[in-house]
This record gives structure tokens, C-alpha cells and sequence, in this order.
């Protein structure tokens, strides 16, 4: 019951086409709304951007998939690496 903000985070050999993180276009209105879990610091600009939501997060990648209250210190608990059979690619920021 409410509005939710739900933070997805993906775990590190997560298959980027496998994507969770879907809004509605008026996101501002949206009941539900899905972010990517970015950290502490960055997801607290979300949840005062989108005050008196319940905070959940949602691991897509659990086997079961699991979903439970978001909190600051789940943050420090890193999820298990499973082996990725995926080549990484790397990547630069461009500015």
C-alpha cells in the first residue's frame, strides 16, 4: 500500500539486457517508482527528492529474486559474485 520507491540492485556478473528498472512517463505521479541502487549517498538524493515513500530494495539477481525494506546499512553488505561466462567490456565516461 502506498508510494514506493524501489531501489534495484543488480549484482556484479548481473546480464545487462535483463533490466528491472522500467517507470511509468509521468514518473512523478507513478504509485511505484524503480531506480538503480547507486549507494548510499546517491540514493538519499532520491529518497528526499520523493519524501514519505517506502523504501524497498529489489535484487533481481537472488535466485529467488528478493525484495525487502531498504535500509542505509544493507548497504555495506556486498552480495555474493557468481562467475560470469559474459565477456566485460570496459567502458569510459565521456565528459
Amino acid at each position: 500500500p502506498g508510494e514506493l520507491l524501489v531501489f534495484v540492485r543488480y549484482w556484479p556478473a548481473h546480464i545487462f539486457q535483463d533490466e528491472w528498472v522500467w517507470n511509468e512517463a509521468d514518473i512523478d505521479a507513478a504509485r511505484v517508482i524503480f531506480a538503480r541502487d547507486r549507494g548510499d549517498a546517491e540514493n538519499q538524493h532520491l529518497i528526499r527528492y520523493y519524501p514519505g515513500r517506502t523504501l524497498l530494495l529489489l535484487e533481481p539477481d537472488a535466485r529467488p529474486a528478493r525484495i525487502g525494506t531498504w535500509k542505509p546499512e544493507a548497504l555495506a553488505a556486498a552480495p555474493p559474485a557468481r562467475p560470469s561466462t559474459t565477456p566485460q567490456i570496459p567502458f569510459e565516461t565521456v565528459r
